[in-house]
């Protein structure tokens, strides 16, 4: 009888073992999961697992997914920050909620460079949209009438500008690092005439940022390519409106040196914007041109007008040299205008001998 009854309540524990197990685990709840935390902090390391997988389980609710990773944000645990990343990085985190979150999270934890991470996570992101978006588009192709101008011409300005704002945002990533690989994206940005004014100025302020002389070897190298020469020759005529750092302008000057009929070109641009500006870094660039023979006559009078703007006894001299040979006296009135404005008598009457020897010379010749 005993043993009946024994084995009777045997069963009946094990049915009900059965039982619970097939009823499933109770759903994680919010307050469960402060619990989980609570028991994580008391010293319990089995509690960060749960959390893990609370947050990693897609078939849990958001609102305990999104306070257990909260909670693993704030425990700073190491294996909780390494399972947040992973999320990230394969794109598990497909609500935007959760995703911002994380993403915000790893920012604010003091001591830890994620950006490859959010790199990757940004990446998996833009895939999600652009699949979507073509979905969508192709339904927009097969069916727009005129009816819909109105609104895709909406979509196409949104989407510009949504494209302007990352432009800009990486324009002054790009900038802070020290790398010789931006340069050439730097250089793209700062002579797109769609790109804003200011991004292409922002652009070309960072390029003038990079450290002198490497930047004209790398412009050297890359004029070496012929995929990259027609790059730079639009760099150079499109931002000379823009252009105000010596360093750039020199690189620029020196790279293009290797094609003559290019080299005049971009030359003629550049000295006749840097007419405008009065900048001290400038100045070594217009008087290597202004005195340099290779140049033809107007390219070299620009350079002198620009010249205009520094009324200094270095540069003056440097000036009057240039008349000791009889075929720059073509640019006496223009000399001469610069050595007046310098008001150092010695340097006029200095010009002045200069310029007779030179018409002497070109006299006997």
């Amino acid at each position: 009888m005993g043993s009946r009854f024994f084995r009777g309540a045997l069963i009946g524990a094990f049915a009900a073992i059965f039982l619970l197990s097939c009823a499933g685990t109770p759903p994680a709840t919010v307050d469960g999961v402060n619990q989980m935390y609570d028991r994580y902090r008391d010293g319990n390391k089995k509690a960060m697992v749960n959390l893990i997988q609370i947050f990693e389980d897609p078939a849990v609710g958001k609102a305990a997914r999104l306070q257990a990773l909260k909670s693993i944000i704030n425990s700073t645990d190491p294996n909780g920050l390494v399972a947040i990343r992973k999320a990230l990085e394969e794109g598990s985190l497909k609500d935007h909620d959760l995703l911002m979150a994380a993403v915000q999270g790893l920012a604010d934890n003091p001591g830890q460079k994620d950006v490859n991470t959010v790199v990757r996570a940004l990446e998996k992101s833009r895939q999600y949209y652009v699949d979507e978006r073509d979905i969508m588009l192709r339904v927009i192709e097969n069916q727009a009438d005129d009816r819909s101008v109105a609104g895709l011409l909406a979509l196409y300005t949104h989407s510009e500008n949504d494209f302007k704002a990352f432009e800009a945002t990486m324009t002054r990533v790009l900038g802070t690092l020290d790398d010789e690989r931006v340069v050439p994206v730097l250089m793209a940005i700062a002579s797109d005439k769609r790109v804003p004014l200011d991004v292409r100025n922002k652009a070309i302020t960072l390029l003038g940022g990079k450290n002198d002389p490497a930047i004209g070897k790398l412009l050297a190298r890359l004029l070496q390519d012929p995929a990259s020469q027609t790059q730079i020759r639009d760099f150079a005529l499109a931002a000379t409106d823009e252009l105000k750092d010596g360093r750039v302008i020199l690189a620029l000057v020196e790279a293009l040196h290797s094609e003559q009929a290019a080299y005049f070109t971009m030359v003629d641009a550049i000295t006749h914007s840097l007419q405008r500006y009065n900048d001290p870094t400038i100045k070594p660039v217009l008087l290597a041109v202004a005195t340099d023979d290779i140049f033809p006559v107007r390219i070299r009078k620009q350079a002198l007008q620009g010249l205009s703007n520094y009324p200094e006894q270095e540069v003056a001299e440097a000036l009057i040299v240039m008349l000791e040979q009889s075929e720059n006296f073509v640019f006496y009135p223009e000399i001469k205008s610069i050595v007046d404005a310098v008001e150092r008598p010695l340097l006029i009457d200095r010009l002045q001998q200069t310029a007779l020897a030179a018409q002497r010379k070109a006299a006997a010749e």
